[in-house]
């Protein structure tokens, strides 16, 4: 879910997965970072920005296993 907030969000600017030059995750649990991986695959595809990964047992909301950050950037051109 919190993969497809991030594309939409970037869509909404204008961007792509290849815009994003950060992300920064929260696991609750290290037992979930397998799975987690293959969902950022299937999320980001071949697109490398820098990323940290961090195990959080005690997150703000109890019933959250995942939170994290991302940013992206844009060039932006003019005349």
């Amino acid at each position: 879910m919190a993969w497809n907030h991030i594309l939409r969000l970037l869509g909404e600017a204008g961007m792509t997965v290849d815009d994003i030059v950060k992300v920064t995750q929260y696991l609750k649990s290290a037992a979930d970072i397998a799975d987690y991986a293959k969902m950022r695959y299937k999320f980001l595809g071949d697109a490398r920005p820098v990323f940290l990964l961090l195990v959080v047992p005690q997150l703000v909301w109890l019933e959250i296993l995942v939170e994290g950050e991302t940013i992206a950037a844009k060039a932006v051109v003019t005349a």
